[in-house]
């Protein structure tokens, strides 16, 4: 039983390297091509995808993975404010800022205590899983409104759900874990969290939400309250646009297909109304009340959203 069981392992493994092999000499063919750009993007993305199928029962790494996995989501543009976060004082923030206009504000995350060091290490891959791999989330659909909820343990998402997400999977059909911080444990880590305290008002009650999420995910434009969105680990790229002036955009499709396929058919007249900026680790985003934005994850990204 022992051998049949082996062999038939053994001929499982060959045939998944056969046909891994098979998909990389298919690209090697296609770079003598230039007009296959999208067929070629589209192969890459499977043979990534073959890949993960593979790995996906291994043990998660120690680490959050900062692999982006697809080579056309970064970007150097960044037309939102970017500002120290030590300079920045409360009455430049409340004078300019404030329930007006996004501004990035950074702080140094190679020191020897930065902001939020405690917290930042709660948040490391394996003490997070060592400490509440058991314990239960809530998972939250990737369309505009996320009203659909998915139940399951902190050690099962990151072992089957953390992982780059194609262009083809559908907003609705995407799962990922932010927010509902409903339970004892995740109030603990949010416990841990250093509020921009001086970027807030005394009669100012915020709530937190801890997010954690795979490279290629991400939500689509939509709108809320005012919030700080802080980068712990990975990076997040970010759109926005101001409150009269929505996106255009398909609210149950993925921020990756967007990105692909009907960012590059925008109108000089609506590039003009979006900002695009990459938020890297110690990054911490305002975003004023009601600005339409939409996210993209760079990497298996970590973050927290103070809400006002």
């Amino acid at each position: 039983m022992t051998d049949l069981a082996s062999s038939s392992s053994s001929k499982a493994t060959r045939h998944f390297f056969a046909v891994a092999l098979v998909a990389v000499a298919a690209l090697l063919l296609l770079d003598a091509s230039p007009h296959a750009s999208t067929v070629k993007r589209t192969a890459r993305d499977a043979v990534h995808g073959l890949l993960l199928s593979r790995s996906s029962s291994s043990v998660a790494t120690a680490t959050w993975n900062a692999d982006p996995a697809y080579d056309d989501i970064e970007s150097d543009e960044c037309t939102i404010d970017r500002l120290a976060y030590d300079a920045m004082t409360a009455d430049a923030f409340f004078r300019f800022y404030e329930e007006q206009r996004p501004v990035i504000l950074h702080y140094p995350v190679d020191v020897t205590a930065p902001r939020n060091f405690e917290f930042q290490q709660a948040v490391q891959k394996q003490r997070l899983l060592e400490h509440h791999g058991r314990d239960e989330i809530i998972l939250s659909s990737g369309n505009r409104n996320s009203y659909a909820k998915r139940h399951t343990t902190l050690a099962d998402y990151v072992g089957n759900y953390l992982r780059p997400q194609p262009e083809e999977v559908r907003g609705n059909a995407s799962w990922y874990h932010f927010g509902d911080p409903h339970h004892q444990y995740w109030r603990e880590v949010n416990g841990l969290y250093e509020l921009p305290k001086k970027f807030l008002h005394p009669h100012q009650s915020p709530a937190l939400s801890f997010g954690v999420a795979g490279s290629g995910t991400g939500v689509p434009f939509h709108t809320h309250g005012a919030v700080f969105a802080e980068v712990v680990y990975g990076r997040k790229r970010w759109w926005l646009s101001a409150p009269q002036r929505e996106p255009r955009y398909d609210p149950d499709a993925n921020t990756l297909h967007w990105l692909r396929h009907v960012r590059p058919t925008y109108t000089s007249a609506e590039s003009a109304n979006l900002l695009d900026c990459v938020c890297d680790r110690g990054d911490v985003l305002y975003i004023p009340s009601h600005w339409h934005h939409a996210t993209l994850n760079i990497g298996e990204a970590v973050f927290m959203s103070v809400f006002l």
